[in-house]
């Protein structure tokens, strides 16, 4: 009697270890991403190339291009207006209404600073672009260029990680590549970076390093503007290189300039960022 009920306890005790060691696993899978981002490992979870990597393979395509490529050599430092449109387009390349107004807005309000709009997809016709591209065209600071993704990072914080294909682990590979690209052309060249949907009214060029505020606690990463060298222009690629999530849409835009303005003023609050730099309201 007594090694049945012995035997009986140890089963017990044994199914219970079992659904604890059970919910001990699965607590640890759930809690892994936030544990390796913790240690800055959150990249080893996401080491996969995903399915929607198909909708940038455009930028390794070898074919004719009808844009001229981007030449660094060309880019006014600190005097630039930066737009990117990272779509892949098979044959046709074309901008909306409003895209085309964005642009126009940036070009006449900004007489003395270049604007660019710039596409990493090779393009072999602006016919569907003929709409805008005569009224664009007659702007001089207006130029449309070809970012060649290969090289574009070459000598930069970010060469070994685009050339390592991380970016082919998001699940959103074209907002994300739009995301590398403001933070990368802003390192290099200093400026400003707008996205397609932002209209300006007036002058922007007796200001510089702003940003957008996105909440009463993070900034926005829909416009920004940093000069040449400036540190926080540095925080960006670090953050991009060491805490990029590709299963995370808005952490590699907006979160990465919100976690380097507070890594640059000590973990401060919005408040105290707008001491940092100019964190223009919400409208």
């Amino acid at each position: 009697m007594y090694f049945s009920v012995m035997s009986k306890i140890n089963r017990l005790r044994n199914k219970r270890l079992y659904l604890v060691l059970v919910f001990v696993i699965i607590m640890c899978y759930f809690m892994m991403d936030s544990c390796m981002d913790e240690i800055g490992m959150g990249w080893v979870t996401n080491l996969k190339v995903t399915k929607e990597s198909e909708k940038i393979k455009c930028y390794d395509l070898k074919v004719e291009n009808v844009i001229q490529n981007l030449e660094s050599s060309e880019v006014a430092i600190n005097r630039s207006i930066f737009f990117v449109e990272t779509s892949c387009h098979n044959e046709e390349f074309s901008i909306n209404p409003r895209q085309a107004c964005a642009i126009e807005s940036a070009a006449k309000m900004n007489p003395n600073f270049e604007v660019y709009l710039l596409i990493p997809s090779p393009v072999t016709s602006l016919e569907g672009m003929k709409a805008y591209f005569q009224k664009l065209a007659s702007y001089p600071n207006f130029k449309i260029r070809y970012i060649n993704m290969t090289t574009f990072f070459v000598k930069t914080p970010l060469e070994h990680w685009y050339q390592s294909g991380n970016l082919k682990y998001s699940y959103w590979p074209q907002s994300h590549a739009s995301d590398i690209l403001r933070y990368t052309l802003l390192w290099k060249f200093g400026g400003i970076y707008m996205d397609l949907d932002v209209v300006i009214m007036r002058s922007l060029e007796q200001v510089t390093n702003f940003a957008g505020a996105e909440s009463l606690n993070d900034v926005a990463a829909g416009i920004m503007s940093f000069s040449h060298n400036h540190k926080i222009s540095s925080l960006t690629m670090n953050d991009l290189v060491n805490n990029f999530r590709g299963y995370d849409w808005g952490w590699n835009g907006p979160g990465v300039i919100t976690r380097s303005l507070r890594k640059y003023c000590g973990d401060c609050k919005m408040w105290k960022l707008r001491m940092t730099l100019i964190v223009l309201p919400q409208y």
